[in-house]
């Protein structure tokens, strides 16, 4: 027991401090001393890097200039050799250049030319210019595979001396920012493990004002505050869940509604348009959301209080259905079916309009009617007919009869005969009238 107490009591002092005071102890220690170790190798090794790429850059004009200077060395010419090194004033960060002999002797060389002000400030006690060159590089001068001088190079490193003054400046700045952001870090750690409630209340705060029940506040902790800030969160879900399948309910029934080929209008007890579906705004050209909102005899002055008595469709009424002949400003007249349903549910009074196009249906319930006082007067027409040719079949054999009793005196045949004719065109008469009567096409057969 009283070793678990010494290994209880031996952080107290660390125990003891804030949670907010921990944590910023913490993130200040780990990230300053990253930081500057970071810092420090990151500078190191792009100094190197800097420096390895001066000095293959200053090897690779060395030996150029060996390239070049191979001929005047070859033909002793030091004034060619001292045109080629004054083409080296060009970088200004070359101190000075000599071309050498093979024996060492020099064969030309170059001096960086300072501004009056510059130069007495650099002479020395002899006169002549310090050269402190920090570069230098040497490359061989070679012809036909033979050393036959040399090329020396000296660079003052002021790129260098410039790199590592702005690599150092660039640096703190880095650092400064970096434990600046994350002191400001460890600060708003001490704002969120001390306000958690204030981060509740302005949940229920906005989910109050906006409505809006995908919000959800951070769980921080386990303690008290965060059961309550889950509890919070499960509530919120539960309610984001049934809010969702509402919508989805309402945008469902809007879709049906949309996909009516009727127009359906719903209007309150004043007759204010409260929806007005896809197929009304085909119809009309208006706009739902132009239509909303707006009386309904401004959109559709044509159906007054005698076609559209609202007003008496009060409580326990029927649905009312009407008919009407409309003709629009630019189409032909169309047949329309009104039927309103009366609202009246938890004080809210109105109506539903829903107005069908049943020009088509009148046209085929008229050519029914057609129809069917074709087929009537085809039935009296087969009857007539048969009855017809019944009476005409008599006629026909009586006058037949009489021409063969009276074989020898014209003048009564001549009137047989006409009897006859005239039956016989009778009898074709009724014999179309009753193809008519059967919807049956007339036949005609020649006969030799």
């Amino acid at each position: 027991m009283a070793k678990m107490e010494d290994s209880d009591n031996h952080p107290r002092f660390i125990r003891n401090w804030s949670l907010a005071r921990k944590l910023k102890t913490i993130i200040m220690g780990v990230c300053g001393g990253a930081l500057i170790g970071l810092t420090i190798l990151l500078t190191i090794f792009t100094l190197s890097i800097y420096r390895h790429y001066m000095l293959a850059e200053l090897y690779a004009t060395s030996r150029i200039i060996a390239h070049n200077s191979a001929a005047a060395v070859q033909f002793d010419d030091s004034s060619d050799a001292t045109d080629i090194l004054n083409a080296l004033s060009e970088d200004s960060t070359i101190q000075y250049a000599r071309i050498t002999r093979a024996d060492g002797s020099i064969l030309a060389s170059y001096h960086k030319q300072y501004p009056k002000a510059v130069a007495k400030k650099m002479a020395n006690h002899s006169g002549s210019i310090k050269q402190d060159a920090s570069i230098t590089v040497e490359a061989p001068i070679m012809l036909n595979q033979q050393q036959v001088g040399s090329v020396l190079i000296g660079d003052d490193a002021s790129d260098l001396i410039a790199f590592r003054r702005f690599q150092l400046i660039v640096s703190s700045i880095l650092l400064i920012s970096a434990l600046t952001s994350a002191y400001w870090l460890s600060s708003i750690l001490v704002r969120i493990i001390s306000g958690p409630l204030k981060q509740l209340t302005d949940l229920m705060r906005a989910v109050s004002e906006t409505q809006d029940y995908t919000l959800r506040t951070p769980l921080n902790s386990q303690d008290e505050i965060g059961s309550l800030a889950l509890a919070f969160n499960g509530m919120l879900g539960e309610v984001e869940h049934r809010d969702a399948s509402l919508k989805h309910a309402e945008n469902y029934i809007a879709n049906i509604i949309n996909s009516m080929p009727s127009m359906l209008i719903s209007v309150d007890a004043n007759k204010i348009v409260t929806h007005w579906n896809d197929e009304a705004s085909r119809l009309t050209g208006i706009k739902n959301e132009d239509a909303m909102g707006r009386p309904l005899s401004q959109l559709l002055p044509d159906l007054d209080e005698e076609t559209f008595p609202i007003k008496t469709l009060g409580e326990g009424s029927r649905k009312l259905r009407l008919r009407r002949d409309h003709k629009s400003e630019a189409g032909p007249v169309r047949n329309e079916e009104i039927t309103i349903y009366p609202i009246n549910f938890n004080h809210t009074e109105g109506a539903v309009i829903l107005i069908d196009d049943v020009t088509e249906r009148v046209q085929m319930e008229e050519q029914l009617n057609k129809s069917q006082k074709m087929d009537a007067i085809g039935q009296l027409a087969r009857g007539v007919a048969h009855d017809f040719n019944n009476m005409l079949g008599g006629i026909i054999g009586s006058a037949k009869l009489l021409q063969r009793w009276i074989p020898n005196d014209p003048k009564p045949q001549k009137y047989l005969k006409t009897i006859q004719t005239a039956a016989e065109r009778a009898a074709n008469q009724s014999t179309q009238l009753l193809s008519f009567s059967r919807k049956q096409p007339k036949a005609s057969t020649q006969i030799n």
